[in-house]
């Protein structure tokens, strides 16, 4: 079981530096969500849960299928 999984995780890209940039890309979108809500509501962000929900399926998606939704 170990080795099928290591084998399959390998498969989508677990261990490349390309996961690494879909992170990186989804999490300087949700920053700059952020940092707009920041700004329009005067410093204050509230239920954050729902944008890191998204961002978290943004990035299993990019890994699946090769592109990312929109939020």
């Amino acid at each position: 079981m170990r080795r099928f999984s290591l084998l399959a995780l390998r498969d989508f890209g677990v261990g490349k530096t390309a996961l690494d940039e879909i992170v990186q890309m989804e999490a300087s979108v949700l920053t700059s969500y952020f940092e707009k809500e920041a700004k329009k509501n005067g410093g204050i962000v509230s239920d954050i849960k729902p944008k890191c929900q998204s961002a978290t399926a943004n990035v299993i998606h990019s890994i699946l299928f090769g592109f990312r939704l929109l939020f």
